[in-house]
């Protein structure tokens, strides 16, 4: 455990991080190393005969990630999904993916920019929202408004 995240490392070499503090966050991440260990505050990885400290490099990473499905309330509930907000630094491309089929595709995020987006109308409703992030960099933030349905 490290900074309130649990990290667990399979035999295939996948790490499996798991948050708590915001709702639970699940990532998987390949890391190249062998093993973990935590000291003074911070999480290494062994890996070659070698000692790393993780997470501590300030170089943009490449990214390739499919969100869960959001799915705000209800599954059952037809909602209006109408604005998303992105905040990132380097060059991502966000995909919005409402109800499996894609809505917005390929937008590139102004870096260090808050970024607005909005599907076409017609497009933004449905039962639940994800997300396909790509490119190289960090996406620090990201929200979206949403309006429940009833029909």
């Amino acid at each position: 455990m490290h900074d309130d995240r649990y990290y667990v490392l399979d035999a295939e070499g996948e790490t499996f991080v798991f948050s708590f503090a915001y709702a639970g966050i699940f990532k998987r991440l390949r890391l190249g190393v062998n093993s973990l260990a935590t000291g003074n505050d911070t999480l290494y990885g062994w890996a070659n005969g070698f000692l790393y400290e993780l997470f501590a490099s300030d170089q943009l990473l490449d990214l390739e990630y499919l969100s869960p499905r959001f799915i705000e309330g209800r599954l059952s509930e037809i909602k209006a999904y109408k604005k998303f907000y992105f905040f990132a630094k380097g060059d991502i491309i966000i995909d919005i993916i409402i109800n499996d089929r894609l809505v917005v595709n390929q937008i590139k995020l102004k870096s260090g920019d808050t970024e607005t987006i909005q599907p076409p109308q017609e497009l933004q409703r449905g039962n639940y929202v994800q997300f396909k992030i790509t490119g190289k960099g960090e996406l620090l933030e990201y929200e979206y408004e949403v309006e429940r349905r009833d029909e």
